[in-house]
């Protein structure tokens, strides 16, 4: 059963990446210290966690992988898929948010938390679909490589999307926005911000 692998194994740090495997699957993205989320968010994410959406574990995310767990959940925690190792990618080196909604809203909450998050848009891609990333990757990777934790469940590729649904529906985690009956009003004006400060990058 998908929720008991989600919300009954215990969450995995991403210095166990190696552990996920390569093939489709739905995977959740959990916050385990509540103190580790800026000061203004703690009381709402409190409630969201223990009252009315009665979420799992400081469930922050639920996704999917259809093109495979492992190279989905790097470029969640790493910015692409250089972390395969499930280690952090080369000092220096670019990853883009711009395809990972999970790291754009995790910036977007902790945008005034002095994490050196310059948020850019490439114009190609501001262009294509108007999502922002940031300028440096770093910060961001390693903030959610320190506090972030993970469970997974792989499942026919056919049957994900509706799955996916069906949970996003029923927890309603606080960082997903599609799917979701619940928008999180901090999530909501912080991400408008960032789309406001972001500055365009000719490529």
């Amino acid at each position: 059963m998908i929720e008991k692998s989600l919300f009954d194994e215990e969450p995995l740090q991403w210095g166990s990446a190696d552990a996920v495997p390569r093939e489709a699957g739905i995977y959740a993205i959990f916050l385990p210290d509540i103190n580790a989320a800026p000061d203004t968010w703690q009381a709402d994410l409190q409630r969201d966690w223990k009252g009315d959406l009665q979420n799992e574990r400081n469930l922050l995310y639920i996704g999917k992988a259809e093109d495979g767990l492992k190279s989905r959940l790097s470029k969640h925690f790493t910015g692409d898929i250089s972390g395969l190792n499930g280690k952090p990618r080369e000092h220096g080196t670019s990853g883009d948010s711009s395809n990972s909604t999970f790291r754009r809203s995790v910036g977007a909450m902790l945008l005034h938390t002095g994490l050196d998050l310059e948020l850019i848009y490439r114009t190609a891609d501001y262009k294509k679909n108007g999502r922002y990333s940031f300028q440096r990757e770093e910060p961001l990777s390693n903030w959610i490589q320190e506090n972030c934790a993970f469970t997974f469940c792989p499942m026919e590729a056919e049957y994900i999307e509706e799955k996916e649904a069906g949970l996003i529906g029923h927890f309603k985690p606080p960082l997903n926005d599609t799917d979701n009956p619940y928008t999180h009003p901090l999530l909501k004006s912080a991400r408008s911000e960032c789309r406001k400060l972001a500055k365009i990058i000719q490529i």
